[in-house]
Protein backbone atom coordinates (compact mmCIF):
# COMPACT_ATOMS: atom_id res chain seq x y z
CA UNK A 1 0.00 0.00 0.00
CA UNK A 2 2.81 2.20 0.77
CA UNK A 3 4.37 1.76 -2.37
CA UNK A 4 1.08 2.29 -4.27
CA UNK A 5 0.91 5.76 -2.57
CA UNK A 6 4.61 6.74 -2.87
CA UNK A 7 4.06 5.40 -7.07
CA UNK A 8 0.84 8.44 -7.36
CA UNK A 9 2.65 10.71 -5.70
CA UNK A 10 5.68 10.39 -7.66
CA UNK A 11 3.33 11.04 -10.47
CA UNK A 12 1.58 13.54 -9.26
CA UNK A 13 4.71 15.19 -8.07
CA UNK A 14 6.47 15.10 -11.76
CA UNK A 15 3.22 16.52 -13.04
CA UNK A 16 3.18 19.34 -11.27
CA UNK A 17 6.69 19.98 -11.69
CA UNK A 18 6.27 19.54 -15.39
CA UNK A 19 3.38 22.27 -15.34
CA UNK A 20 5.41 24.42 -13.78
CA UNK A 21 8.33 24.37 -15.27
CA UNK A 22 5.98 24.99 -18.71
CA UNK A 23 3.91 27.74 -17.63
CA UNK A 24 6.65 30.71 -18.03
CA UNK A 25 7.04 32.08 -21.73
CA UNK A 26 10.67 31.72 -22.91
CA UNK A 27 11.70 34.75 -24.12
CA UNK A 28 14.77 34.70 -26.94
CA UNK A 29 16.76 37.54 -27.98
CA UNK A 30 15.57 39.49 -30.68
CA UNK A 31 15.06 42.09 -32.60
CA UNK A 32 11.72 43.82 -34.07
CA UNK A 33 11.48 45.92 -37.65
CA UNK A 34 8.44 48.34 -38.37
CA UNK A 35 8.74 50.93 -40.83
CA UNK A 36 9.16 53.42 -38.11
CA UNK A 37 11.84 51.92 -36.13
CA UNK A 38 14.12 48.83 -34.77
CA UNK A 39 13.65 47.47 -31.63
CA UNK A 40 16.23 45.59 -30.03
CA UNK A 41 14.65 43.20 -27.40
CA UNK A 42 13.04 39.85 -26.31
CA UNK A 43 10.44 37.70 -28.05
CA UNK A 44 8.43 35.49 -26.80
CA UNK A 45 9.70 32.18 -28.27
CA UNK A 46 6.88 30.15 -30.57
CA UNK A 47 6.57 27.99 -33.12
CA UNK A 48 5.23 30.54 -35.24
CA UNK A 49 3.60 34.56 -35.45
CA UNK A 50 0.37 34.50 -36.69
CA UNK A 51 -1.47 37.32 -34.46
CA UNK A 52 0.37 39.66 -31.47
CA UNK A 53 3.97 39.33 -30.81
CA UNK A 54 4.91 39.85 -27.01
CA UNK A 55 8.35 41.10 -26.07
CA UNK A 56 10.28 43.19 -23.59
CA UNK A 57 12.91 45.74 -23.87
CA UNK A 58 15.54 43.61 -21.28
CA UNK A 59 15.18 39.94 -19.91
CA UNK A 60 14.46 41.53 -16.61
CA UNK A 61 11.85 43.57 -17.36
CA UNK A 62 8.20 42.82 -15.80
CA UNK A 63 6.63 45.08 -18.25
CA UNK A 64 5.58 43.15 -21.48
CA UNK A 65 5.08 45.09 -24.41
CA UNK A 66 3.02 43.73 -27.65
CA UNK A 67 2.99 44.54 -31.49
CA UNK A 68 0.90 43.59 -34.45
CA UNK A 69 2.53 41.41 -37.16
CA UNK A 70 0.64 43.86 -39.77
CA UNK A 71 3.33 46.37 -37.75
CA UNK A 72 5.93 44.28 -38.55
CA UNK A 73 8.61 44.21 -41.60
CA UNK A 74 10.98 41.83 -40.29
CA UNK A 75 11.68 40.19 -36.99
CA UNK A 76 15.09 37.88 -35.51
CA UNK A 77 14.45 35.71 -32.76
CA UNK A 78 17.04 33.69 -31.47
CA UNK A 79 18.81 32.69 -34.72
CA UNK A 80 15.53 32.72 -36.74
CA UNK A 81 14.96 35.08 -39.30
CA UNK A 82 11.61 35.94 -40.36
CA UNK A 83 9.89 38.51 -42.95
CA UNK A 84 6.84 39.66 -44.16
CA UNK A 85 5.25 38.13 -46.83
CA UNK A 86 2.31 38.71 -49.27
CA UNK A 87 0.48 36.01 -50.70
CA UNK A 88 -2.94 36.73 -52.65
CA UNK A 89 -3.46 39.94 -50.46
CA UNK A 90 -2.78 38.48 -47.49
CA UNK A 91 0.76 39.09 -44.96
CA UNK A 92 2.27 36.16 -42.98
CA UNK A 93 5.24 37.12 -40.99
CA UNK A 94 6.91 33.77 -42.61
CA UNK A 95 10.28 31.92 -40.81
CA UNK A 96 13.82 31.87 -43.58
CA UNK A 97 14.49 28.90 -44.38
CA UNK A 98 16.89 29.81 -47.37
CA UNK A 99 17.72 32.75 -49.21
CA UNK A 100 19.06 32.92 -52.58
CA UNK A 101 18.17 32.97 -56.40
CA UNK A 102 14.94 30.66 -54.78
CA UNK A 103 14.52 31.60 -51.35
CA UNK A 104 12.55 29.57 -49.03
CA UNK A 105 10.26 30.23 -46.21
CA UNK A 106 7.97 28.24 -43.86
CA UNK A 107 4.57 29.78 -42.34
CA UNK A 108 3.17 28.41 -38.92
CA UNK A 109 0.51 29.52 -36.82
CA UNK A 110 1.10 30.50 -33.21
CA UNK A 111 1.19 27.43 -30.73
CA UNK A 112 0.74 28.75 -28.02
CA UNK A 113 -2.31 30.13 -25.88
CA UNK A 114 -1.39 33.62 -24.28
CA UNK A 115 -2.53 34.55 -21.37
CA UNK A 116 -1.33 36.64 -18.17
CA UNK A 117 -1.78 36.41 -14.43
CA UNK A 118 -1.30 38.84 -11.89
CA UNK A 119 2.23 38.71 -10.07
CA UNK A 120 1.68 39.12 -6.69
CA UNK A 121 5.01 40.08 -5.83
CA UNK A 122 4.26 43.66 -8.40
CA UNK A 123 2.81 46.42 -6.97
CA UNK A 124 1.44 48.47 -10.05
CA UNK A 125 -0.94 46.09 -11.36
CA UNK A 126 -2.92 48.46 -12.85
CA UNK A 127 -1.99 47.57 -16.34
CA UNK A 128 -2.09 44.23 -17.80
CA UNK A 129 1.15 44.23 -19.50
CA UNK A 130 2.66 44.30 -15.77
CA UNK A 131 1.61 40.92 -14.99
CA UNK A 132 3.34 37.92 -15.88
CA UNK A 133 3.07 36.20 -19.03
CA UNK A 134 2.71 32.40 -19.50
CA UNK A 135 1.67 30.50 -22.09
CA UNK A 136 -0.39 27.00 -22.69
CA UNK A 137 1.46 24.98 -25.10
CA UNK A 138 -1.06 23.21 -27.89
CA UNK A 139 -3.40 25.85 -29.03
CA UNK A 140 -6.63 24.13 -30.27
CA UNK A 141 -6.33 24.26 -33.90
CA UNK A 142 -7.11 21.85 -36.01
CA UNK A 143 -4.52 19.37 -37.14
CA UNK A 144 -4.22 20.91 -40.80
CA UNK A 145 -3.54 24.41 -39.15
CA UNK A 146 -0.52 23.27 -37.54
CA UNK A 147 1.31 22.13 -40.23
CA UNK A 148 3.85 24.14 -41.32
CA UNK A 149 3.38 25.69 -44.64
CA UNK A 150 6.10 26.74 -47.59
CA UNK A 151 6.62 28.96 -49.89
CA UNK A 152 9.46 29.69 -52.03
CA UNK A 153 10.28 33.29 -53.97
CA UNK A 154 11.65 33.68 -56.86
CA UNK A 155 11.72 37.68 -57.92
CA UNK A 156 8.77 38.79 -56.83
CA UNK A 157 6.92 35.98 -57.40
CA UNK A 158 5.19 33.95 -54.42
CA UNK A 159 4.48 30.34 -54.95
CA UNK A 160 3.21 28.26 -52.24
CA UNK A 161 4.33 24.35 -52.59
CA UNK A 162 1.73 22.01 -53.24
CA UNK A 163 3.21 18.77 -53.24
CA UNK A 164 0.78 17.86 -55.92
CA UNK A 165 2.09 20.53 -58.43
CA UNK A 166 5.97 21.29 -56.89
CA UNK A 167 7.88 19.14 -59.32
CA UNK A 168 6.06 21.06 -62.27
CA UNK A 169 6.32 24.61 -60.74
CA UNK A 170 10.43 23.98 -60.07
CA UNK A 171 11.11 23.25 -63.35
CA UNK A 172 9.65 26.18 -64.81
CA UNK A 173 11.61 28.12 -62.29
CA UNK A 174 14.58 26.08 -62.87
CA UNK A 175 13.92 26.39 -67.04
CA UNK A 176 17.35 27.46 -68.03
CA UNK A 177 19.16 24.57 -65.44
CA UNK A 178 18.00 21.22 -67.16
CA UNK A 179 20.58 19.42 -65.28
CA UNK A 180 18.71 19.98 -61.81
CA UNK A 181 15.25 18.47 -63.49
CA UNK A 182 16.44 14.68 -62.22
CA UNK A 183 16.84 15.93 -58.94
CA UNK A 184 13.54 17.20 -59.12
CA UNK A 185 11.78 14.16 -60.60
CA UNK A 186 13.70 12.48 -57.09
CA UNK A 187 11.89 14.43 -55.05
CA UNK A 188 9.30 12.80 -53.17
CA UNK A 189 6.10 14.60 -51.95
CA UNK A 190 4.76 12.46 -49.88
CA UNK A 191 7.26 11.14 -48.05
CA UNK A 192 7.05 12.10 -44.22
CA UNK A 193 10.89 13.58 -44.36
CA UNK A 194 10.04 16.02 -47.78
CA UNK A 195 9.98 19.29 -45.91
CA UNK A 196 13.72 18.69 -44.81
CA UNK A 197 14.99 17.10 -48.01
CA UNK A 198 12.90 19.99 -49.74
CA UNK A 199 14.84 22.66 -47.68
CA UNK A 200 18.17 21.05 -48.89
CA UNK A 201 17.19 21.13 -52.55
CA UNK A 202 16.97 24.58 -52.59
CA UNK A 203 19.91 25.16 -50.53
CA UNK A 204 21.74 22.96 -53.03
CA UNK A 205 20.50 25.33 -55.75
CA UNK A 206 21.07 28.16 -54.45
CA UNK A 207 24.74 27.42 -53.57
CA UNK A 208 25.34 26.02 -56.97
CA UNK A 209 23.84 29.30 -58.84
CA UNK A 210 25.59 31.56 -57.11
CA UNK A 211 29.27 29.73 -57.75
CA UNK A 212 28.20 29.08 -61.23
CA UNK A 213 26.46 32.94 -61.87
Amino acid sequence: MKNLLFFFFLIYSTSVLCQKTNDYSVFAKGKIITKKDTISCYIVYDEGYSSIIYYKLSNTDRKILRANISEIQSMTVGTDQYHKIVHKGNKYLMKELCHGKISLYEYKRSSNRIRFIKDPSYDNNDNTEDKKLITTSDIDISSDLKKPKLYIIQDDTVIKVKKSKIKKQLKQLMNDQKGFHQKIDDLEPRSFLFNSEFKSFICNYNFWFKKNS
